[in-house]
């Protein structure tokens, strides 16, 4: 199971604090534009370089900080 998502896959999440504002929101997650989201760098294997050293990715995920970071 993946503890973190992309930001498009949060907007279909319920957040109780979208509830409580007026912007049509509906409740659910406002992803990066939410003061509380938090988010995670990834990284892969270099395919240039056999001794298994870690590159950035290009990958964006990220988390709802009220939520607590997710446990792998």
């Amino acid at each position: 199971m993946k503890s973190y998502q992309e930001e498009a896959a949060a907007w279909d999440k319920f957040c109780p604090n979208a509830l409580s504002s007026d912007t049509g929101t509906s409740g659910r997650c406002w992803g990066a534009h939410c003061m509380a989201w938090r988010w995670v760098r990834t990284n892969i294997n270099n395919p240039d370089d056999p001794t298994g050293d870690l590159i950035p990715s290009d990958d964006t995920y990220g988390f709802c900080g009220m939520a607590g970071v997710p446990k792998e």
